[in-house]
């Protein structure tokens, strides 16, 4: 659906729709997007995550395995 088509939409109904659509981001993009990639940055240090990413890479054809060693 456009913005368009939400205000013709809107119109046909009787309600008033501001000149920008109906759903609005007021926020700053850049700073979605560095948050967004913090997360998943921090998301990457867990260990199941870890473990699925090692698991499933490999090199030469040998996959590798994630070990947690007990020290």
């Amino acid at each position: 659906m456009t913005t368009f088509d939400a205000t013709v939409a809107a119109a046909q109904a009787g309600r008033i729709v501001p000149a920008g659509g109906i759903v609005r981001f007021g926020g700053d993009a850049r700073r979605f997007w560095l948050l967004l990639a913090h997360g998943a940055i921090l998301l990457m240090c867990t260990p199941d995550i870890r473990r699925y990413l090692w698991s499933n890479t490999g090199l030469a054809g040998e996959t590798f395995e994630y070990n947690i060693c007990a020290g």
